[in-house]
């Protein structure tokens, strides 16, 4: 999605996250956002003030995070399309049907 959005001129990627989740703000550190702001009390959770993590990702930043995505994720953009093949035949039956849902098509 990323890579669509800065294809069709997209300058700016915003993505916003609770700023006690440790996991996904080291998550979006490692995709090539970085912080930008912390919003106090942004957010009124279970009748709690909570803070949100604003992370940015500019389209001049995505040669270098698209460099680490793929370091990261150690695949190339064709080994994930060639993953993805893999995925769809393995749900669909030897019907050519998907699987657990044979009855519905009965």
């Amino acid at each position: 999605m990323i890579v669509m959005n800065v294809m069709i001129g997209y300058r700016r990627i915003t993505a916003e996250v609770d700023s006690r989740n440790i996991i996904g703000r080291k998550f979006l550190e490692r995709c090539g956002f970085y912080l930008e702001t912390i919003l106090c009390k942004h957010r009124v959770v279970h009748h709690r003030n909570c803070d949100s993590a604003l992370y940015v990702m500019l389209n001049s930043d995505w040669a270098d995070a698209e460099r680490a995505l793929k370091a990261l994720l150690h695949l190339s953009v064709e080994a994930v399309a060639v993953k993805a093949a893999e995925i769809e035949q393995l749900s669909i039956g030897s019907e050519g049907m998907p699987l657990g849902h044979k009855d519905k098509y009965v």
